[in-house]
């Protein structure tokens, strides 16, 4: 799709060497990616190739077994801080029986427990940074059923000390308008369709200004009659510049409004390259059947 604004090679969000387990099953073996300032990225792939992990992690709400993520250059994530260290000299403790050693150990030990809950404290708080600016759009929507629209919009920015409450209620009415549901302002979530309360998830996203918006299959959990409207609510946030990372399953959506799209297979980027190049030139046999099976 071609954006409002030009898109430039400003990296915003840099994953390196990116591994992540659960249990003895590897999901991602070695993602390497770029996103840049102004590019829509989707990211297609059969169910279970790894591509809502990939998402889950470029978040940070899975943390993955190896690799860094880097934001704007600057480093926000790397699994190396001095967890083997600390795991080493326990097992030393645990392993020597020499009394003197145990003792010369645990003092060591409690000091880097000291520097790294430091670390973990300062690793908390820039990973909330991070996520302010890397917001996230989910299939079920994650909305608060407690609370009614307007309220579900201003929580973060309101909780975070943004804004203002006058200031955070004008700025969520002028974006409920955006994607007609200013009249659900003061009505309870519980009265939305689906298509509504992704389209109110999307917006409660849009509150806190991110730099990048992750949509993780945003229609999977949508009746047929309401993906195009969420569909349509996702291509003008792109036509405005927004720069958008999407795992999809709808292909033509993927088609029209991607710079640039993914073909994960077994945790790996099999194959990437701009919509003609996948769709209409694949290179690889497994991207090449897949999109046998799907179109």
């Amino acid at each position: 799709m071609t954006n409002t604004n030009e898109l430039n090679n400003d990296v915003l969000i840099e994953v390196k060497d990116l591994y992540k387990n659960y249990n003895n099953l590897q999901v991602l073996k070695g993602i390497n990616l770029k996103v840049n300032r102004g590019e829509v990225i989707s990211i297609i792939g059969s169910s279970g190739s790894g591509k809502s992990t990939l998402l889950r992690c470029l978040n940070l709400l899975e943390i993955p077994q190896n690799g860094q993520i880097y934001y704007k250059g600057n480093l926000i994530f790397d699994i190396n801080t001095n967890h083997e260290e600390i795991t080493n000299l326990i097992n030393e403790i645990k392993d020597n029986s020499s009394k003197e050693l145990k003792h010369k150990l645990k003092k060591e030990m409690r000091i880097q427990e000291k520097i790294t809950l430091k670390k973990a404290y300062y690793l908390e708080k820039t990973i909330n940074s991070y996520r302010e600016k890397v917001g996230m759009v989910f299939q079920h929507f994650n909305i608060f059923k407690n609370l009614n629209v307007i309220e579900n919009i201003t929580l973060a920015p309101l909780t975070l000390n943004k804004m203002t409450k006058e200031e955070a209620e004008a700025k969520a009415l002028s974006l409920l308008k955006r994607v007609n549901l200013e009249d659900k302002a003061y009505v309870s979530t519980k009265s939305l369709s689906g298509g509504q309360s992704q389209r109110l998830a999307i917006v409660r996203t849009l509150a806190m200004n991110p730099d990048v918006i992750l949509f993780d299959e945003p229609t999977s959990a949508l009746d047929p009659e309401m993906v195009k409207e969420v569909l349509n609510v996702i291509k003008e946030i792109a036509l405005q510049g927004m720069t958008l990372v999407i795992v999809t399953h709808e292909m033509g959506f993927a088609r029209e409004v991607s710079d640039r799209i993914l073909f994960m297979d077994g945790g790996i980027i099999k194959e990437e390259g701009t919509p003609n190049e996948i769709f209409n030139n694949p290179q690889s046999e497994r991207l090449k059947e897949f999109l046998k099976a799907v179109l």
